[in-house]
């Protein structure tokens, strides 16, 4: 019994850090848009521009991700979740080109 209670806490624990690290990651744009921009070298536009696909993208898979999230189960759900932000972070973090942003 105490087993099952000490993974029940280190699952919450996990859960709660992988929540709030890939919601900064989304949003990392907006507080550093002028270091971010002065050393990718993209202007205010660019910027601007890489927020507005971020923001339609999420409004057109708002429904479609309530569909998938309905079939599959809530565990393989957050796991891929946290490993495609993770891997899309990487990919953040090297740096690309405007269109890859």
């Amino acid at each position: 019994m105490q087993h099952n209670s000490y993974r029940r806490w280190i699952t919450l624990a996990i859960i709660s850090f992988s929540g709030g690290v890939s919601f900064d990651l989304a949003y990392l744009r907006y507080i550093y848009q002028i270091p971010m921009a002065k050393f990718m070298g993209f202007s205010n536009t660019e910027i601007g521009l890489i927020m507005s696909t971020f923001g339609i993208a999420a409004i057109i898979l708002y429904a479609p991700s309530g569909v998938i999230a309905d079939k599959f189960s809530h565990r393989k759900m957050i796991t891929s979740a946290m490993i495609i932000t993770g891997l899309l972070g990487l990919l953040m973090a090297t740096y690309p080109p405007l269109w890859v942003m």
